[in-house]
């Protein structure tokens, strides 16, 4: 069997920013063709994970497929599917940044691996790896985050008091 690889840098990004753009007020055929579009990438980095890494993240990805799924569509307010693509969109660019990079940093260098293959690490070393990456994600997207909640925000007020201007 061939050997399965990560997808393409731009093909990430791609899913990405059509995930964002569909926030905004769009005809029907758009978010037919993201149905399919996050289904496919979904179930591709599930597939991959269930094969190399299993572990929460498979089933996470699985989740994200049925919840895009164009056969069983699952219907959901403008507002709240607004909010499940800026959260699929947030999880795409962790998987991306957290998942992929680190992993494959980790395990080309195998750094922390004693004897056994088990973390040499200790428990208090494991927590503060944990809260340095958190501390690292939270100041780096804080600033992205804000913005998007001011530019959403703002096209929601717009929607509501200016309707013709849309």
């Amino acid at each position: 069997m061939p050997e399965l690889k990560n997808p393409s840098h731009w093909l990430t990004w791609g899913i990405i920013a059509a995930v964002l753009i569909a926030i905004l007020d769009l005809p029907y055929g758009y978010y037919q063709l993201l149905r399919l579009l996050v289904t496919g990438y979904a179930a591709y980095l599930a597939y991959l994970y269930f094969r190399n890494r299993p572990g929460i993240w498979p089933w996470v990805l699985a989740f994200v497929a049925l919840l895009y799924n164009p056969v069983f569509i699952i219907t959901m307010s403008k507002g709240f599917h607004s909010f499940v693509n800026a959260l699929t969109a947030g999880l795409f660019i962790f998987e991306f940044y957290k998942l992929r990079f680190l992993a494959d940093a980790a395990t080309s260098a195998d750094s922390n691996l004693g004897a056994g293959g088990e973390s040499s690490l200790k428990p208090v070393e494991q927590f503060e790896e944990i809260c340095s990456f958190l501390h690292y994600f939270l100041k780096s997207f804080q600033a992205p985050f804000i913005a998007g909640i001011i530019v959403f925000g703002g096209f929601q007020l717009i929607r509501y008091f200016y309707p013709e201007w849309l």
